[in-house]
């Protein structure tokens, strides 16, 4: 499996799941907000884990993330809000994006395990726009147009490789995008 996080926010991280097996759907994570690997807190950092099943009383059938750094016990199991998890990872089918939050997550939660069974047993954990395995924390908050959905109310996240995140369709556009668009405009006038 890959999980390809696109956005650390203050209340989360979000992130798409794709299965190594052909013919797989995508699925959305959520997972709590980068607290520097701290137990309890914190998503776990980027890298390249094995996955083994588990069982307990609280959470049966579930898989367990092994060989995290100076964590244990990280699970993947259904739950829709950060808030809900301890480290964990969540799958869902949909993200409601504004309430950072998933939905259906049992459901997609089926599809993980049914994964795992087929001969899916690694999750490789991908950050947008990884730098040296750091993971990227939004600098500043703006309130501007997308050009892709034409929301006026959206939210973007800048992020240090100086990505935005569109909150409302979820687009990642780079900085080299926006100021070659801003320069076509220019020209047009």
């Amino acid at each position: 499996m890959k999980l390809v996080r696109f956005a650390y926010l203050p209340t989360g991280t979000l992130g798409r799941l794709y299965s190594a097996l052909p013919g797989g759907v995508q699925l959305f994570t959520v997972e709590r907000p980068w607290s520097g690997n701290a137990p309890y807190v914190s998503c776990i950092p980027e890298g390249q884990y094995a996955l083994r099943p588990h069982s307990s009383p609280h959470w049966p059938e579930v898989l367990e993330v092994v060989s995290v750094p100076g964590r244990t016990a990280i699970l993947i199991h259904p739950a829709n809000a950060p808030a809900e998890l301890q480290g964990c990872i969540a799958p869902n089918m949909e993200l409601d994006l504004t309430l950072v939050r998933g939905q259906r997550s049992k459901e997609a939660f089926k599809v993980v395990m049914s994964w795992y069974r087929r001969g899916d047993s690694q999750i490789t954990v991908i950050g947008v726009g990884q730098m040296g395995g750091k993971a990227q924390v939004p600098r500043k908050r703006r309130a501007v147009t997308c050009p892709d959905c034409k929301e006026s109310r959206v939210v973007r996240k800048a992020y240090r490789d100086s990505t935005d995140l569109c909150m409302s369709c979820s687009k990642i556009r780079s900085w080299e995008r926006r100021r070659n668009e801003k320069k076509a405009r220019k020209l047009q006038r």
